[in-house]
């Protein structure tokens, strides 16, 4: 924490250029390549890209129809930036790999009805509908937004909390995507074989999963209601809990992972 004095000498200390005013509304902000990327306005809306040692960018995302830009979600997927707004249906994709974002798409396009979007992971858009898990291609889509994989569901999935922003219903590695759904069943997509299998069942799952990394390997973590289910390339194996967790998600800081509780961490 900084002391007194020195939050008295910041506005002195700080460049003018950090000083930006942006009309509201804005959404949800994110960081890639350096960049604090972030949208503005009302209908007419405008992508900012935002560097400290270099020029800012802004893209024109065109007409979204009934929404501000506090109501998007954006996801960062390698060199793709995601936009979209569950409530007024829209979509739009972004090149932000160059030093100038791209728009992908002239007009933002109408998200398919019923469809119920998750996340990105390895250049495709996923999103649940009708009891499939579907993924759309950022190399391939057109006009008509034609998914890529169509994977069975056998329940809705389970979706947690990220932030007051957004949620997730997976876990992205290197080579796979990790998912559960309502009835305890937890399933692995993998991008070489691009199949789906069922890996546990009757498992009721409380938090968010995350990815730890301890003793040169890395694990998957699931909080179940007793015990911890973690799954590395050995396989998987349990560690009893003397506390049962509850709250948004766990926090992984090193080699440990912090669990939230009823009177705080553990």
């Amino acid at each position: 924490m900084a002391s007194p004095a020195f939050l008295d000498l910041l506005p002195q200390q700080t460049p003018s250029f950090w000083e930006q005013n942006f009309s509201p509304p804005l959404s949800m902000g994110v960081l890639a390549y350096g960049s604090l990327l972030f949208v503005s306005g009302s209908e007419r809306l405008r992508l900012h890209c935002w560097h400290l040692l270099r020029q800012a960018f802004e893209v024109d995302l065109r007409d979204w129809a009934g929404t501000d830009a506090n109501a998007l979600k954006l996801w960062v997927d390698k060199s793709w930036l995601w936009l979209w707004d569950n409530d007024n249906r829209w979509l739009s994709l972004i090149d932000i790999s160059q030093l100038q974002p791209k728009l992908m798409t002239e007009q933002p396009l109408p998200i398919p009805e019923g469809a119920r979007i998750v996340g990105a992971a390895f250049g495709m858009l996923w999103w649940e509908r009708e009891n499939r898990l579907e993924a759309l291609d950022a190399q391939g889509w057109g006009k008509e937004l034609k998914p890529a994989l169509n994977i069975p569901l056998t329940a809705p999935l389970i979706r947690f909390p990220v932030d007051r922003f957004s949620e997730t219903a997976f876990v992205v590695m290197e080579d796979a995507v990790f998912f559960a759904d309502q009835q305890g069943n937890i399933w692995r997509w993998e991008r070489e074989s691009q199949k789906a299998e069922m890996l546990r069942s009757d498992v009721r799952l409380n938090l968010l999963p995350v990815t730890l990394s301890w003793r040169g390997r890395r694990e998957i973590v699931w909080v179940a209601d007793s015990r911890l289910l973690c799954l590395s390339a050995e396989g998987w194996r349990e560690v009893p809990l003397t506390v049962r967790p509850s709250g948004n998600h766990p926090v992984a800081m090193g080699e440990g992972i912090w669990l939230p509780i009823e009177k705080g961490q553990r």
